[in-house]
């Protein structure tokens, strides 16, 4: 089961109490998130050291400053191959306005560190 935390613009945050998994590799922690868009809860990730979360919809960057941040669940990272099933213990963490589920996941792309980003 997962835990959400919803976060205000005015909300200071304690990276203590949030999962440290979900660190990329040399860089200012991010941590998986969500947020109302259009209709549509999507998920994307948000960086603590600024406090902007970011989220891809339709195709564009959205950044918000008031989103829910995952702070507790027993996860780990399987691999996926694009057209596979996905495994049965995949996260739901939104959906869009159609009710489609989506799903977060972590792409690594060349030489670029992971980042999560939505799974349809």
């Amino acid at each position: 089961m997962a835990s959400w935390l919803n976060i205000r613009a005015d909300r200071k945050l304690d990276p203590s109490k949030i999962p440290t998994e979900f660190r990329v590799k040399g860089k200012a922690p991010i941590f998986m998130a969500r947020a109302w868009i259009d209709g549509s809860l999507v998920p994307g990730y948000v960086r603590l050291s600024s406090h902007v979360a970011y989220f891809v919809h339709e195709s564009q960057v959205v950044t918000k400053q008031e989103f829910q941040l995952f702070i507790n669940g027993k996860l780990e990272w399987l691999e996926y191959v694009e057209g596979e099933p996905l495994p049965y213990e995949a996260l739901q963490v939104g959906r869009t306005a159609e009710n489609e589920p989506l799903f977060i996941g972590s792409v690594k792309r060349n030489t670029f560190d992971d980042i999560p980003r939505e799974i349809h």
